[in-house]
């Protein structure tokens, strides 16, 4: 039985397997297979019985395979001499389910065919900036990876569905539901064809300002892809089909200036959102069930402010924001990355004191005093002993009963 990347196509791999030339530890702790090609090593499997045309080509079997972060060496050494890493081979970490993150250098330019296929723990993936070939299925199969950092700056790839992976019945493929996240790097250049398509996972997408040009089908099939963030001044330039296939209902946030130009290049969208996306904001309640909170306005090109507002469930109150600040709704300036929390407590109500006293303990003596709700009605009583009388209070008010309605502490003398 043979593998299927797509409904019609077939991996068309070397029938012959190959051996290593050496091993070597990785940085990270594991034993890597390589073979040499002039100054240059290639990331290889270990078993030369492997059938790399089998649907399981069990390329590690009889060997130990590496788990846990592993990050590709820029260079290793056999026989006193150095080679550099240049690529990551075919099927190279095939069925390698105990890796849970790889890192892979700058200096690397290939990930070929299936290299990192059914990492079934695999949950991020760095991939360096030298990187200019990704191969079909590099990352096949990889359900529990989430979180991408794509730094590759001129990879000219369009193959397909790097990151998906297939049905394990009838060999095609469905959508990476658990890749929710990707991270171009500030010197990424071309977003490579096919890159992301059926991720439907992510929901939000990046592009910084480097990037150029965009390849076929980069996000074909993400279906829960609301927005795009577009840093570039110019609307980078599509390939043929760049957007074949996808979400026409997606948000495009491009910077000032820039709606013109996004417009015209990306015209298969329609709408288009402009402003200073320099900067990202967040607000966070720090107990829901006290409060929620919500952005009221983002900075748009006529002005940098932006405003939040708290608001607190029956029983509670908002105090303050993260940063100190205590207005509410909070109006402020954008200047960088920002993340704000509002914070509530229980809406206890603001009591008082009130201290009463005689003049003279043998005239007479007073009632009432204690600590009350703020707005309370409290009823202060003067009792005069035999032979004496009440003549005021100390406030001047001449009232027995005296009724006084709570608005701070309060201490009042009862003349006889």
């Amino acid at each position: 039985m043979k593998r299927i990347l797509s409904l019609a196509l077939v991996f068309l791999f070397a029938a012959n397997a190959w051996a290593y030339d050496f091993s070597a530890v990785a940085p990270s702790g594991q034993t890597l297979y390589f073979n040499i090609s002039g100054q240059n090593a290639t990331v290889t499997y270990p078993n030369v019985n492997a059938d790399i045309d089998d649907v399981d080509p069990e390329v590690w079997t009889g060997f130990a395979k590496p788990t846990g972060a592993l990050v590709i060496p820029s260079s290793v050494t056999y026989n006193g001499q150095t080679y550099t890493v240049t690529a990551i081979g075919l099927d190279a970490f095939w069925g390698c389910e105990g890796i849970t993150s790889v890192t892979i250098h700058d200096s690397l330019t290939t990930i070929d065919e299936a290299a990192f296929a059914f990492c079934s723990s695999l949950t991020t993936a760095t991939i360096g900036e030298g990187v200019t070939h990704l191969g079909r299925g590099a990352f096949l199969d990889c359900r529990s990876l989430t979180r991408v950092e794509f730094n590759a700056v001129n990879c000219t790839t369009n193959n397909a569905n790097i990151f998906e992976y297939y049905d394990s019945i009838n060999f095609t493929f469905s959508n990476n539901t658990s890749l929710t996240e990707v991270v171009f790097g500030s010197r990424v250049q071309r977003i490579p064809g096919k890159l992301l398509s059926y991720c439907d996972g992510i929901s939000s997408l990046t592009i910084p300002a480097s990037v150029t040009t965009l390849g076929v089908n980069v996000i074909a099939g993400c279906n829960n892809l609301a927005d795009i963030f577009a840093l570039p001044a110019t609307a980078p330039q599509l390939d043929n089909r760049a957007f074949n296939n996808a979400n026409a209902n997606i948000t495009i946030h491009v910077p000032c200036g820039s709606l013109a130009s996004y417009m015209s290049t990306w015209s298969y969208f329609s709408d288009f959102v402009e402003g200073d996306g320099s900067f990202q904001l967040s607000i966070l309640s720090d107990n829901d069930e006290m409060g929620e909170v919500e952005i009221l306005s983002m900075p748009d090109c006529s002005s940098p402010v932006a405003v939040a507002s708290a608001v607190a469930h029956d029983g509670f109150r908002f105090t303050h924001w993260s940063n100190g600040a205590t207005d509410n709704p909070y109006t402020f300036t954008l200047t960088c990355d920002t993340a704000l929390t509002a914070y509530f407590e229980a809406d206890m109500p603001v009591q008082y004191t009130v201290t009463v006293s005689a003049n003279d303990a043998s005239m007479g003596s007073v009632s009432g005093d204690g600590t009350f709700d703020e707005g309370s009605e409290v009823i202060l009583t003067a009792t005069p002993n035999p032979g004496y009388i009440f003549v005021r209070w100390s406030n001047g008010s001449t009232d027995n009963p005296y009724t006084l309605t709570l608005t701070c502490d309060t201490m009042l003398t009862a003349f006889f």
